[in-house]
């Protein structure tokens, strides 16, 4: 399993490296069509619309480090053939949301419903398909990010100098407004500053691999085990 958390991190600094990579070419770009008389038709326009589509570029890679970390976590628990009561309150409750809200949603036989909630408190916890009904919305930001890490219980602060992570509620906010139509992709990009934006991704990468890193000990020293009291 360790080969997964490196794989997992080596994909984040890959993801936040293209990003960057990206951003620094469109930063070479403006300053090259900033000169009179180099401007191409709408270039402005043109430009802002591509940093904006940088919000969408940093939400799916952090989306996809969150995702990578409790999907391994799962695994583990499946392939320690640990049974329900064996587990935390947080992966109990993150169990049964993956096995039977979706029943539960389109409606169900309550007698069925009763015999196989009973018999899945007493077999081996198995998500099935452990990569499906994450605990978390799809709406990420700091606030969903530390909250979720303070369920599972995992101990963990950010670095001080990712200053909390606060600029994921930023990044959350300019894709839900793109993702819903409710912004432009010129509207959002035209505002923003691809230096700092730069400097705020390396933070957000600091932020996850911080992240990563400890879920990865929860995960070795089996943290999602309920501990006798």
């Amino acid at each position: 399993m360790c080969g997964i958390i490196f794989s997992m991190q080596n994909e984040l600094r890959k993801r936040a490296k293209e990003v960057r990579s990206y951003l620094k070419s469109l930063e070479d770009i403006e300053k090259k069509f900033s000169t009179p008389g180099r401007k191409f038709y709408r270039a402005n326009e043109t430009i802002a619309a591509s940093k904006g589509a940088v919000f969408i570029m940093i939400y799916n890679f952090v989306e996809n480090c969150l995702r990578s970390s409790i999907v391994a976590i799962r695994q583990d628990i499946h392939a320690g053939n640990y049974k329900f009561d064996e587990i935390t309150d947080f992966w109990q409750r993150d169990f049964m949301r993956a096995n039977f809200n979706e029943k539960l949603s389109n409606g169900t036989n309550h007698a069925e419903f009763i015999v196989d909630f009973l018999k899945a408190t007493k077999d081996q916890v198995d998500w099935s398909n452990p990569s499906i009904k994450l605990p978390f919305s799809g709406n990420l930001d700091q606030k969903a990010i530390m909250r979720l890490s303070n369920e599972i219980k995992c101990n963990w602060t950010p670095p001080r100098e990712t200053l909390g992570g606060q600029y994921l509620d930023i990044v959350k906010k300019n894709r839900n407004d793109l993702s819903h139509g409710v912004e432009t992709f010129k509207d959002v990009g035209m505002s923003v500053d691809i230096s700092k934006l730069i400097v705020e991704l390396d933070r957000i990468r600091k932020f996850l691999l911080s992240l990563t890193n400890r879920l990865d000990i929860y995960r070795t020293r089996k943290e999602y085990i309920r501990r006798s009291k």
